[in-house]
């Protein structure tokens, strides 16, 4: 009896896919699109906030509203370049992929600073008459397209501002579908608009209104910052308390 189970066993291991065996990473199965299974990396970076794609795709910024930096960092989360610029208080960074650009939000003092691509600043943009009553829930994530920048606040009121920079005017629509607000990104393909919110733990697909239509939720203590990898049906996620890179597989369900 022995030995014929044990023939048995033998002839089943010869057979693809008679055993169970753990799910194996393959980045071309086209039933997923790029992936299968989420990733995780570690960030040497403190309370790194806010995370975009560069020009080439082939890497991140990120900014730490602890050192007031602007890091470069690979998709497996190692520091390629530290800028020289030192902001106060950065919470949000974008950059614009015609001529390099960078964007970054500083939170307290309201402010969004132009930088070029080697880090030299161009411009500091105030919003005219903005005065939040809480500057510590002021703005945010930031990202552009073509003239428009598109900024979220926090909270107290959560909000989606929309600044024209060729005009320097700017309007806003209260958000209220998420406890806050904390990175937002713009979705050329599209023409869309992923909204993260750190408290509530989701990452919401919006029109241009920020109006919501689908949800994902997203656990990762606190989510700070989001690039959309649609080529690998994913999103790219920093968490600030624990200073994480997070490659998370896109599911998301309608409202």
């Amino acid at each position: 009896m022995g030995k014929l189970l044990l023939c048995s066993l033998l002839i089943l291991a010869e057979i693809p896919g008679a055993c169970v065996r753990d799910e194996v990473f393959t980045p071309d199965d086209p039933g997923n699109n790029g992936t299968i299974r989420d990733s995780v990396f570690v960030l040497t970076i403190p309370e790194p906030s806010d995370l975009t794609f560069t020009s080439t795709n082939n890497s991140f910024f990120t900014v730490s509203d602890n050192t007031g930096n602007i890091y470069e960092i690979s998709k497996k989360g190692d520091v390629l370049k530290t800028f020289d610029f030192t902001g106060n208080d950065l919470e949000g960074v974008c950059i614009d992929k015609i001529n390099g650009d960078i964007y970054v939000a500083q939170e307290r003092l309201g402010q969004i600073v132009q930088l070029s691509s080697t880090g030299s600043v161009k411009q500091t943009i105030t919003l005219a008459n903005y005065k939040p009553a809480d500057t510590n829930s002021s703005l945010e994530g930031i990202s552009k397209n073509g003239d428009t920048l598109y900024i979220v606040k926090e909270k107290n009121p959560g909000l989606l501002i929309k600044f024209h920079l060729i005009t320097k005017s700017w309007s806003s629509i209260s958000l209220s579908f998420a406890l806050d607000f904390s990175a937002i990104s713009y979705d050329a393909s599209d023409n869309t608009l992923w909204i993260l919110s750190d408290e509530s733990h989701a990452l919401f697909h919006c029109d241009l209104q920020g109006n919501p239509f689908s949800k994902q939720n997203v656990e990762v203590t606190q989510p700070e910052g989001i690039a959309i990898d649609h080529v690998a049906n994913s999103v790219w996620v920093v968490g600030d308390s624990d200073k994480k890179l997070f490659k998370i597989v896109l599911k998301q369900i309608n409202l």
